[in-house]
């Protein structure tokens, strides 16, 4: 699996998490909803975290899948 910087930041702090693997298809086209089937869990309940730079100001949204 790769890594990404989230993950590593997770691993450097100490902080107890959990990796939840699943195949990507990256023809799909409502690809939330196809994450959450893969690990049989409730699309409601599954969002994206967006991370941007607004005006040299960090923004964050956290999206429903959903939507």
């Amino acid at each position: 699996m790769a890594r990404t910087p989230a993950l590593d930041l997770l691993a450097k702090s100490g902080a107890i998490h959990k990796v939840h693997s699943h195949e990507v298809n990256k023809s799909e086209p409502h690809h939330g909803a196809a994450v959450a089937a893969a690990l049989g869990v409730d699309p409601a309940g599954v969002f994206k975290t967006l991370v941007a730079a607004v005006d040299d100001h960090p923004a964050i949204a956290i999206v429903p899948v959903l939507y």
